[in-house]
């Protein structure tokens, strides 16, 4: 419990110091928005092209959604001008990212870096053995929140982080389409009253307009389940972690936790209700960013990365959010995790690759990103940009205020690399006539026989 307060406070500080930074992204020109560059390059620097002789390679391993051709395309290109360093990304489907980097953490097979949630990723990696604590590289003393990147076993920091907080779940709505359809904006009290606009904006539309957008293509499992990943620990807040201890301890099964078939349940009943895209089986993440940001439909369950891939595609269209008051509870599910780069020590060029992380770290770097995609950067000398309306509406209602729970893949971590079999399971709920409680039973046998393998005690 101290370490889950100390992390939140840590957290709440940094974001609170990035938000009331917002407003200031046009002063760029003032000495103090230099600090910690100076030292890395000049503008003569700057200006003379590195020698192709002079090229080192670096290859990266990354998800499909994970990666961001906007972002990191340019962010590539600077890299090779300013410190001479070619990235390879190695991109991969989203639904095969689990499996693979099982298999290649096991050959020995590794890229130099292999991204990956951190801390609650840190077991799949096997980081205590198979990759390089970054506590002592010179970027650490940066960070703006690094109590959060803490290993749960060793406390090391195992990976440098992307940003300093992130999974701030909920709904994300178009305000357009909802004002000039007349339902309120306002945040449901109760998921009746929360059901009930989703009716509202199909009957108000004549159905032109879905009211919920779902995006369950095979390859989309991490957006299918955001729902009952969030909504397990809403539903039983604040009691969800006594749960979570339980099904660790195997003194409890996901059928018999209080909430999981409920919550399952409210997810299929969205579309028996007719409320989902009928093309939801097939739909992927960016016809979720387009039909959103078209106003073909008007919200979707997502994190506040989602606004921002919105706005790069549809900058005029404004976005509101709200918490999904599971069990008419107004508490907002999070994440504690960051999105990390880890140095794999079976990489041919751990010392090349430790020095690259620092000048990728640096703001010339960085800054890129934030410029079209705002955010909270986890350093303390790069500029996040303008956060939109939406997420900070969520940050400083819900998690500034204490109104947050983590999602149950953080106090559940050791089950980390088989959440994707679950994941699937959600789908097949859509898909067939199953009921939410055979899925969690057919789970629970899976969870079973994972937790025997990694002899968890009670197990």
């Amino acid at each position: 419990m101290k370490k889950k307060i100390s992390i939140v406070l840590s957290l709440i500080l940094a974001l609170s110091l990035i938000l009331s930074a917002c407003g200031q992204a046009e002063n760029t020109d003032t000495d103090d928005s230099k600090d910690g560059t100076d030292e890395i390059t000049t503008d003569e620097d700057a200006e003379t092209p590195v020698d192709e002789d002079e090229i080192k390679k670096i290859s990266i391993l990354t998800s499909q959604g994970s990666y961001f051709e906007n972002q990191h395309g340019p962010m590539s290109e600077k890299m090779k001008e300013l410190y001479g360093y070619e990235i390879e990304w190695q991109v991969l489907p989203d639904d095969q990212y689990y499996v693979l980097v099982k298999s290649k953490v096991a050959t020995g097979e590794v890229p130099d870096i292999i991204e990956y949630n951190t801390p609650s990723n840190n077991i799949e990696l096997n980081a205590h053995e198979k990759v390089v604590p970054l506590d002592d590289e010179p970027w650490v003393d940066r960070l703006v929140n690094p109590d959060l990147l803490a290993d749960p076993d060793d406390g090391k920091i195992y990976a440098q982080p992307r940003e300093s907080g992130t999974f701030f779940g909920g709904v994300y709505y178009n305000k357009s389409v909802l004002e000039e359809l007349g339902v309120s904006t306002e945040q449901p009290e109760t998921m009746d009253e929360l059901v009930e606009r989703m009716h509202e904006v199909k009957d108000k539309s004549n159905g032109e307009i879905t009211p919920l957008y779902m995006s369950n293509a095979p390859a989309e499992g991490w957006t299918t389940q955001i729902f009952m990943t969030l909504g397990y620990s809403v539903y039983n807040y604040p009691n969800d972690g006594e749960i979570y201890e339980q099904l660790l301890n195997n003194e409890l099964t996901f059928p018999e936790a209080p909430g999981f078939v409920e919550v399952l349940t409210q997810f299929k009943s969205f579309f028996e209700e007719g409320l989902v895209n009928e093309d939801h089986l097939s739909a992927d993440y960016d016809s979720a960013q387009e039909a959103i940001g078209s106003g073909s439909a008007a919200m979707v369950f997502h994190g506040e990365w989602f606004p921002s891939l919105v706005n790069e595609r549809y900058p005029e269209t404004e976005l509101g959010s709200w918490v999904i008051p599971y069990n008419d509870n107004l508490i907002m599910g999070t994440g504690a995790y960051v999105r990390g780069m880890f140095v794999m020590k079976d990489g041919d060029q751990v010392e090349t690759t430790l020095d690259f992380l620092d000048k990728w770290s640096q703001p010339e770097i960085q800054n890129i990103f934030y410029e079209t995609r705002p955010g909270f950067s986890a350093f303390n000398d790069v500029d996040g940009g303008e956060v939109d309306p939406s997420v900070t509406n969520l940050v400083e209602n819900y998690l500034e205020t204490g109104k947050y729970t983590y999602q149950i893949n953080d106090p559940m971590g050791v089950a980390s690399s088989i959440w994707p079999e679950l994941w699937k399971l959600y789908a097949d709920v859509l898909a067939s006539d199953r009921e939410p409680i055979d899925i969690l039973e057919e789970w629970q046998v899976i969870y079973e026989d994972y937790m025997k393998q990694m002899e968890q005690p009670g197990f």
